[in-house]
């Protein structure tokens, strides 16, 4: 998908490349700030988020902590409420694990 950019700029938050197999699960490097446990690679789990912001700064601080809120459902939360304070949009992705 091409993003056009006038003004502000783009970060993307993602866990393709470092991942984890322990135990028959598959984990990635990011940890959730609030159980201290590290993400899982499951269906409907966030996988990857771009966001567009005035700051590169707040784009990347955003995208980071919406790859924490796990499922695709809380992190859609989070983007609508903090698209209404900000002048900010995500793009976020979720795994797709065909078995």
């Amino acid at each position: 998908e091409v993003i056009e950019l006038e003004e502000g700029a783009l970060a993307t938050s993602g866990c393709e490349e470092q991942l984890w197999d322990i135990e028959d699960t598959t984990y990635t490097h990011i940890i959730n700030p609030l159980t201290g446990a590290m993400l899982k690679v499951e269906n409907g789990m966030v996988h990857k988020v771009t966001v567009r912001a005035p700051t590169c700064a707040l784009a990347d601080a955003l995208a980071t902590a919406t790859m924490a809120c796990e499922a695709f459902e809380d992190a859609s939360i989070f983007a609508d409420e903090i698209k209404e304070e900000y002048d900010v949009d995500f793009w976020i992705e979720t795994w797709d694990i065909k078995q």
